[in-house]
């Protein structure tokens, strides 16, 4: 709804970019693993805003991507964080040096976690990132050459409504 409209469009991506910031601003000052976690999940909620708030359906779609993948690394993350304060009594960082030496199963998911939250390749959290930046440089290609949102919408109902019409007429 709001990409539609010319008024909301850049207030909901700019309150995305603004949160995305903030939560990661906030993820690097802080030292306790839950709440590093915490302000991450902040950020990805900013930029999940940013990319529904084109309102385009390939964005629609990577936002879905978007948060299945969030889903499934961070619930990871935040078990790894649970056992990591459960065997050292402690989430502060500075405190679990050599951690993974100890522990190398619990290193290799939090790595392969780690790296879908980052995007690395072949994780979901890469698939879906990719699809997020496809969907935005799309859009902003467009925009470039001079189409917008709006502008589209009511052709893509007219071709829907064409199409429709054609099935129509080949069931009778």
């Amino acid at each position: 709804v709001f990409a539609f409209s010319p008024v909301w469009h850049p207030i909901v991506i700019g309150l995305g970019v603004f949160t995305m910031l903030l939560g990661g601003f906030q993820a690097l000052r802080e030292t306790d693993l839950k709440r590093i976690l915490a302000f991450g999940t902040v950020s990805q909620l900013g930029f999940l805003t940013v990319v529904l708030g084109y309102g385009t359906r390939d964005a629609v779609l990577a936002g879905l991507a978007l948060v299945l993948a969030h889903a499934l690394f961070k619930s990871a993350l935040f078990l790894v964080v649970g056992i990591i304060d459960h065997q050292l009594s402690t989430r502060d960082i500075r405190e679990i040096s050599g951690l993974g030496r100890q522990t190398p199963v619990l290193a290799t998911v939090s790595i392969i976690t780690i790296g879908s939250m980052s995007g690395v390749i072949p994780t979901l959290g890469f698939v879906a990132k990719e699809a997020a930046l496809t969907a935005l440089l799309d859009e902003a290609l467009l925009h470039h050459r001079g189409v917008h949102v709006h502008e589209r919408l009511p052709k893509a109902l007219y071709i829907h409504q064409a199409h429709r019409t054609v099935d129509i007429a080949q069931l009778l």
